[in-house]
């Protein structure tokens, strides 16, 4: 009976022993894991943020070249002219001359007002560089930067700073991370937790506007918490937390971006971080727990055959990706071509072609100088030309008018051409996205608008004409009933003015009865 008691003591002293070391070891390697995860987070995301200051300076280095040009320039034309220069060479969207009160006027004499905020102020009385988001009607939203210069005129419009523009989506590019299997998702947000771009990959968070709101509603952080992380958006270093955000545990990186208050943010789920370190633990903990032969055997075959089923998988994978990029290319209005930069020779085409340009696949992969039978005159460059231009890892874009070779209507084409290494061979991508109907879209919009501006006016001046003819008959009626009652002793005289009113009344029911 004591054996047995010792044996069960043992056997508790063991399981407490082991259960307390496995408890250390486990604490040990999460301590180790988010250490480690936290140090490859920080890396990444600062040389994300660095990405971002350098995009911000180099335009603003550049602009502040382009200032002396300005001041020695002797006409609007040869300004203009510079300008088309410098946007190929820059990729901006538009160029605007900025005046103290915040007007702008385009190199095309387009006026307006450009809402700066508080970065009218940094730059008309600090002179200081700025950077901000703006909206000019009937675009989306803009990145604005500009830089002061000293005051001069163009087309008659004074100007004491230059600004250039971005799509605000044009940000999210420099966010793209190729790190964690593209599963992190990555912002610049305003210090109050606004977001200003980002390119959200998680289905199971959605789409979000402020990432502070996300925060108290979404996570397991408490209010406290919230404000002492919007407290670091501030700060200097790099910031990495573990937090759940709807039960899903996600490590949140973010730092000051040095830049207005904007501040990278980005987040990945733990799982997709701490893989690699997960694997080694549950390696660990099985040799610790099970050193034989046998569960070795096992885990090879486990293995192996997981190997296997995942080769598999990735076949029906690549099969379904292939048999649904076919259906898309039938079923969008975007060509695709890709291009091999020696000899301009073609590897493919999407099978959409014919429709949306009028040439067949097969004609394009002969010859792909094709598509400048679609240029409606020989002035146009062709995009073809200009492919050699592209440096690797960058892109351009144009838009063309074509003329479609088999129904000769007119469309118009966004295109985009990205240059990439693939298998040490240079290759240009190019997408041929058919606006025809947006730009037809866009054409009716503007008449529609034209037309109820018109009806509008109308209105106002039928109106003001009614107004101006009914009150006319409405004194008299008004009048002569005061001049009644005032006599209201004297029949003949109040006769006389019933008689009136009764003019006065018919008129003015005539009036109405024209209307």
């Amino acid at each position: 009976m004591k054996k047995k008691l010792l044996y069960f003591v043992c056997a508790i002293v063991m399981i407490c022993v082991f259960g307390t070391l496995m408890t250390k070891y486990v604490s040990f390697v999460k301590k180790t894991v988010f250490d480690e995860s936290s140090a490859h987070l920080k890396e990444i995301y600062h040389q994300t943020n660095q990405s971002v200051q350098s995009m911000v300076g180099k335009n603003w280095e550049v602009m502040e070249m382009w200032v002396p040009y300005f001041e020695d320039a002797k006409s609007d034309e040869k300004i203009s002219g510079y300008i088309e220069i410098i946007a190929e060479r820059t990729g901006f969207t538009d160029f605007y001359f900025i005046s103290d009160e915040g007007e702008y006027n385009s190199i095309d004499g387009n006026k307006g007002y450009l809402d700066m905020k508080e970065g009218l102020r940094k730059l008309v009385i600090d002179k200081e560089n700025v950077v901000v988001t703006s909206v000019v009607p009937g675009k989306p939203e803009i990145l604005v930067f500009a830089v002061p210069c000293t005051k001069g005129t163009y087309k008659g419009f004074e100007y004491s700073s230059i600004a250039i523009t971005f799509n605000a989506s044009d940000l999210t590019k420099i966010l793209e991370l190729s790190s964690f299997n593209g599963q992190s998702s990555n912002y610049i947000i305003f210090s109050d937790g606004r977001i200003l771009v980002g390119n959200n990959v998680d289905n199971q968070i959605g789409d979000i506007f402020n990432f502070v709101a996300l925060l108290k509603n979404r996570s397991d952080l408490s209010i406290e918490e919230v404000k002492k992380i919007q407290s670091e958006f501030s700060d200097d270093e790099i910031n990495v937390r573990l937090v759940n955000i709807d039960d899903v545990p996600y490590y949140m990186v973010y730092e000051s971006a040095g830049i207005e208050d904007w501040v990278i943010m980005g987040i990945v789920p733990a799982s997709v971080v701490n893989s690699s370190m997960n694997d080694l633990q549950q390696m660990t903990i099985s040799i610790v727990s099970f050193v034989s032969i046998g569960l070795s055997l096992i885990i090879i075959f486990a293995i192996f055959n997981n190997y296997r089923n995942s080769l598999k998988k990735k076949d029906i994978e690549l099969m379904y990706r292939e048999e649904l990029f076919s259906v898309l290319s039938n079923n969008v209005d975007d060509v695709f071509l890709m291009i091999d930069a020696d000899g301009n020779k073609v590897d493919y085409v999407s099978p959409n072609s014919e429709r949306l340009l009028g040439i067949k696949d097969i004609e394009l992969e002969k010859d792909v100088r094709c598509l400048e039978k679609l240029l409606p005159d020989n002035n146009t460059v062709s995009v073809i030309d200009q492919l050699d231009t592209i440096a690797a890892g960058s892109f351009c874009e144009w838009e063309r008018e074509y003329i479609h070779q088999q129904t000769k209507d007119k469309r118009w084409f966004y295109i985009i051409a990205l240059c990439r290494e693939i298998q040490g061979k240079k290759k240009y991508i190019l997408s041929m996205s058919d606006r025809t109907k947006d730009r037809n879209i866009n054409i009716s919009l503007e008449n529609a608008v034209s037309a109820a501006q018109s009806a509008n006016r109308a209105k106002s001046t039928f109106l003001s004409n009614m107004s101006h003819d009914i009150r006319t008959p409405m004194n008299a009626i008004i009048g002569f009933t005061t001049l009644a009652l005032a006599n209201i002793d004297k029949k003949e005289t109040i006769r006389d003015y019933l008689g009136k009113i009764l003019s006065a009344s018919n008129h003015l029911l005539s009036l109405i009865n024209d209307i």
